[in-house]
């Protein structure tokens, strides 16, 4: 054991000094700390984001490996979106999507919007042929005609029921063949035009 921690320090009297090995020790104490400390310091700063190493190399955590990771894939997906966009944009057809998917043997329908969206950002539109017009099923058209009228579900029961028809599809489908032919419906409409329920 040392002095300083075994012998008792006497008390001073008025006007006397402390003795130095007290400020010493206080000294020694307080430098250790700040070594302490800045090791710690100097651990969490590698932690947090990485740091130059001695050989000039820059160490990375795995958390900001992990979120740059995260960045760089909500970027390509944004990329993959925005190609898949171009693809509709462009003119094609849930047709094409079928020929292209057939013809690159994907199934994956996104995979193929984005693959064909992006030859298109990339100015190789001519690629992937002229687009095919989306074909309309006439049974879908009647039916918008129907809701686009202001007619609802309510009135197509109504209808179904007048026409002695189980089916309400079937009800909005007749029903809205004869509103494009420019007939007249024996049940009014009760909803707002252009407003489907």
């Amino acid at each position: 054991m040392n002095d300083t921690t075994t012998t008792p320090t006497p008390a001073l009297a008025e006007g006397e000094a402390r003795p130095r090995r007290r400020w010493m020790t206080v000294g020694v104490v307080a430098a250790g700390l700040s070594l302490a400390g800045g090791g710690v310091a100097m651990a969490a700063g590698l932690n947090s984001g990485g740091g130059a190493q001695p050989g000039g190399e820059t160490v990375i955590s795995e958390e900001v490996a992990g979120e740059q990771d995260i960045a760089a894939a909500s970027t390509l997906e944004d990329d993959r979106s925005a190609a898949a966009d171009a693809f509709w944009a462009a003119g094609y057809s849930t047709t094409d999507l079928a020929r292209l998917g057939d013809l690159w043997q994907l199934e994956d329908t996104f995979e193929v919007k984005a693959r064909a969206g992006q030859l298109i950002l990339d100015g190789k539109q001519a690629e992937l042929g002229a687009p095919t017009p989306e074909v309309e099923d006439p049974a879908t058209t009647a039916a918008a005609a129907f809701w686009d009228a202001g007619y609802t579900y309510e009135d197509a029961e109504e209808l179904a029921a007048l026409w002695s028809s189980e089916d309400t599809y079937e009800a909005k489908v007749a029903a809205g063949e004869k509103l494009l032919a420019g007939e007249t419906l024996p049940v009014p409409p009760s909803g707002q035009p252009g407003v489907a329920e």
